[in-house]
């Protein structure tokens, strides 16, 4: 069985070599030590949209098969500077990772960065008591992992597609309780590229978040308070409490969401027949929407391994909010012909009926 696995590798590796039709390198840190786990991503350079992805081995070379040229290759692993260099099909040469101490502040400290290490059924990660645990919430964590990205707003794993998440042990049907777990509460983490038969013939990757032991009794909760400028103000709020005793755990949360978006778009079109038409097409969407998410629950273990528990999801949209502007200036030989001024306010409320 290994012979054949051998005479694989090494059929494999003209074909990628003749043909071009791979993009390979190396990555190493300051100190020219080879780095395993990083993130090797390609781009399109238009619109920096993922393509494909791929993660470095023990020996910091990469391989991407595809017969795309001359795009982006992102290149980045938590605590080093992101790296963007062009991608041709061939051998890219190596790539130097720097530390980057400015990105997370005062949580990026030598000696604690996350361990990582392969498992029969894909990646471990390590996150209590290093770097991944300050960066706020199980959300952050998720999007700095080795074989994930997140893409318009959900996590997909290299070349497998949307995982299924797991909460020890629990599957996650809301994506929001990923912003709602705090980083700090993870343990470890467990990428599965090969689930097996334990899952269904269509989930193609898992990942399995194992929280932290809980310590101690009695009441106790936190606050988390949030504020996002941009062009657009966002805001969290959130507060989470708990009670303990025993083997015994109520919990619930309170969570309240602001946000506010901006889309412009500009169309030019030009038609050239007996009369050269112009038209100068500007469309402004700015949507606000709130939302409360209240969650309550409670959970016995009965050991390590075995529990027992139930979780209550509410969720409240009061109010949202609309105004699109649509602005449409037309031209004929370059003189006036027609102009179209146009506004649109909604407001909708999702409540019970």
């Amino acid at each position: 069985m290994k012979i054949f696995f051998f005479n694989i590798i090494l059929g494999m590796m003209p074909i990628c070599s003749i043909t071009a039709q791979c993009i390979t390198g190396r990555v190493f840190d300051e100190q020219s030590q080879p780095m395993s786990f990083v993130n090797v991503v390609l781009l399109n350079r238009a619109d920096s949209a993922f393509i494909m992805g791929t993660v470095t081995k023990d020996d910091g070379t990469f391989t991407i098969e595809t017969d795309r040229n001359d795009e982006l290759l992102k290149v980045s692993s938590i605590g080093y500077q992101t790296q963007y260099i062009q991608a041709r099909k061939g051998n890219v040469g190596d790539i130097q990772m720097l530390p980057d101490n400015q990105t997370l502040g005062e949580v990026v400290v030598k000696g604690h960065v996350p361990s990582y290490r392969m498992t029969t059924e894909g990646i471990q990660t390590n996150v209590e008591n290093t770097v991944l645990s300050k960066l706020g919430t199980g959300e952050d964590v998720l999007a700095h992992l080795p074989g994930i990205t997140k893409k318009d707003g959900v996590f997909e794993v290299f070349g497998k597609g949307t995982p299924l998440i797991y909460i020890n042990g629990r599957l996650m049907r809301d994506v929001s309780e990923l912003d709602q777990l705090k980083s700090e509460d993870i343990k470890s983490i467990e990428l599965i590229t090969n689930p097996g038969s334990k899952y269904d013939a269509s989930v193609k990757a898992v990942v399995k978040i194992r929280t932290k032991a809980l310590q101690g009794e009695g009441f106790g909760f936190d606050v988390r308070s949030s504020y996002y400028q941009s062009e657009n103000t966002d805001l969290v709020e959130q507060l989470n409490w708990n009670y303990r005793h025993n083997r015994l755990d109520v919990f619930g949360t309170f969570h309240y969401a602001l946000d506010n978006g901006h889309y412009p778009s500009i169309t030019n079109t030009l038609v050239e027949t007996d009369t050269i038409w112009k038209q100068h097409f500007l469309q402004d969407f700015h949507p606000q929407k709130q939302t409360f998410r209240n969650v309550i629950g409670t959970n016995y273990a009965f050991n390590d391994n075995n529990s027992l528990g139930f979780r209550y999801t509410m969720i409240l949209r009061p109010d949202y909010k609309t105004t699109s502007t649509v602005v449409s200036d037309i031209t004929a030989n370059n003189t006036f012909y027609d102009h179209l001024d146009n506004t649109l306010d909604t407001r909708s409320s999702f409540h019970p009926s």
